[in-house]
């Protein structure tokens, strides 16, 4: 389960966070841009109750602000609302620094800070 919200207290730091549950917990990621792209860190809680908790006091985010989003594809990344994945890794030969985005059924590799 994959939910977002946009940041209701004015944070100096953060505009969105997008909240992942997994059967290893749930991970909070901060995003800087309301544009879709990488987080600027994660925090992992043991269960919602804890991630929801701590939105609402460091967030001011609510119960009705969020938004549930389609869980990631396997092997992409949690804290992209698009299937965006590190280029090779599905092979085994991650290149950490080179990012993929899934456009119409074909892996194409991009840099988002062109975009």
């Amino acid at each position: 389960m994959r939910k977002i919200a946009l940041v209701r207290n004015n944070h100096p730091d953060v505009k969105r966070v997008i909240v992942y549950e997994s059967d290893n917990g749930v991970y909070l990621f901060p995003c800087a841009s309301l544009k879709d792209g990488s987080a600027i860190g994660d925090d992992w809680f043991a269960n919602l109750s804890g991630v929801d908790k701590y939105c609402a006091e460091e967030y001011g985010i609510e119960s009705k602000d969020w938004e549930y989003i389609d869980d990631p594809l396997d092997g992409c990344q949690h804290d992209w609302i698009v299937p965006v994945r590190v280029k090779g890794r599905n092979i085994g030969q991650p290149q950490w620094d080179s990012l993929e985005r899934l456009e119409n059924g074909v892996w194409k590799e991009f840099d988002p800070k062109l975009e």
